[in-house]
């Protein structure tokens, strides 16, 4: 449970910084001129950071219950996997 809280906050993180990284960088910004007229003119970043570690923990858990059914390995291993 705790590799599963761990990882689901490290994948939150990492999809706030890439939307970070996609929405700030200059050349996204003239990209997104298009959508100026509709845009917010603010951002709320707490609520971004919120909504992304939300989806980081969204992704663990539909990893989780579809890892037995992944290829690669025994399915022993894999029920060991998901147990530890």
């Amino acid at each position: 449970m705790t590799r599963y809280i761990i990882i689901s906050i490290i994948s939150g993180i990492l999809f706030a910084l890439m939307d970070g990284f996609i929405n700030g960088n200059p050349f996204a910004a003239k990209l997104f001129e298009i959508y100026k007229p509709i845009a917010r003119s603010s951002l709320n970043i707490p609520a971004g950071m919120i909504i992304d570690l939300l989806y980081g923990f969204a992704m663990a858990g539909i990893f989780l219950s579809f890892i037995t059914a992944c290829p690669g390995r025994p399915a022993l291993q894999r029920e060991q996997a998901t147990r530890s």
